[in-house]
């Protein structure tokens, strides 16, 4: 597949999900931390693809690290986010009076992030302004001492040419500008990972759940295929299987630049001076299963406070990477 294929497959794939979620006339989390509803598709094969929303759930998984960026960005003007998706992340930041332009490669889901953003502005006045562009980050060029913030949620392992964006965005900082990470960092995913992910869902398989139990036991099969092919290949038959259940061949086949960045850390590290890194999730249990329970978010701060507790271990590192970069 040559690369501008690529590029479009990767901005199909990404809008398909963006357009499923919204499809329920309900807010998903991509868009709108804030007032974000919980979404589960009840179609058996959708798990495949795993569209969810959760506000809850993701705030246990990550909402310290997300309030951290946002103490930060009290001290700043104008920020960018990278890979901004549907916008969730620079509409946080806008919300704090800065101006941020979001970047992203699929111009359907820009578009959605655009309209939502101008019910927004006319819900709340005081957040600040905001620039969708549709742009294609392993070739961004930023102007030099734009921004006093950069930011990229969740993408910066799709970026093939991470390094040199990397330097793009120290450039763009001003000194004493941020540059925050936090995203997947696949190199240090072991065979104990995975073999530990896939114990734990078929522990958790009796769990009450809102997603059909048809569903979580592909779940868990496909999880127990990946410790022996991988995530790429195992993904790659998930696609399949799903177009061929769901008798549609125009299903975008994943994430095509799934996994093409890797080492960021390293990568970060050799740019800039001022770094500090923390990993966690051993096992990405994340809120994947949507346990239907009584006391299902106490719950899942038990198997979040489980799953970071072994990503201190070197057998089953952690995988989730909160980095942040500082320029001098």
């Amino acid at each position: 597949m040559q690369y501008e294929e690529k590029l479009r497959q990767e901005a199909r794939y990404w809008g398909e999900n963006a357009h499923i979620l919204f499809q329920s006339g309900a807010i998903p989390y991509d868009f709108d931390r804030r007032k974000a509803t919980h979404i589960t598709d009840p179609n058996i094969f959708r798990i495949l693809s795993a569209r969810r929303s959760d506000p809850v759930a993701e705030e246990i998984w990550a909402g310290e690290n997300i309030a951290y960026i946002l103490e930060l960005s009290k001290s700043c003007k104008d920020a960018i986010d990278l890979g901004c998706g549907g916008g969730w992340m620079t509409l946080e930041l806008a919300r704090s009076g800065i101006a941020v332009i979001g970047y992203d490669i699929g111009e359907g889901r820009l578009q959605m992030a655009r309209e939502y953003y101008e019910k927004i502005r006319l819900e709340e006045p005081g957040v600040g302004t905001i620039i969708y562009k549709q742009a294609d980050l392993n070739k961004l060029e930023l102007p030099p001492e734009l921004i006093d913030l950069a930011v990229s949620i969740g993408t910066f392992h799709h970026i093939l040419e991470n390094r040199r964006l990397t330097h793009q965005v120290y450039n763009a900082l001003r000194s004493g500008g941020y540059f925050i990470i936090m995203d997947v960092a696949e190199e240090r995913v072991r065979f104990a990972n995975r073999v530990g992910n896939f114990l734990l869902l078929l522990f958790l398989l009796p769990v009450p759940s809102y997603i059909p139990f048809a569903s979580r036991i592909l779940h868990v099969f496909f999880s127990f295929v990946s410790i022996f092919l991988g995530h790429d290949r195992t993904h790659h038959i998930k696609i399949v299987l799903k177009r061929v259940l769901l008798r549609n061949k125009k299903i975008a086949g994943g994430a095509p630049f799934e996994g093409a960045g890797m080492y960021t850390e390293e990568i970060v590290r050799s740019v800039f001076k001022k770094v500090d890194v923390s990993y966690r999730s051993s096992f990405g249990i994340r809120n994947r299963l949507n346990f239907k329970l009584k006391n299902r978010y106490a719950f899942l701060k038990l198997l979040n406070k489980i799953d970071n507790y072994f990503a201190g271990s070197k057998v089953c590192p952690g995988t989730v990477l909160f980095l942040v970069a500082r320029k001098d």
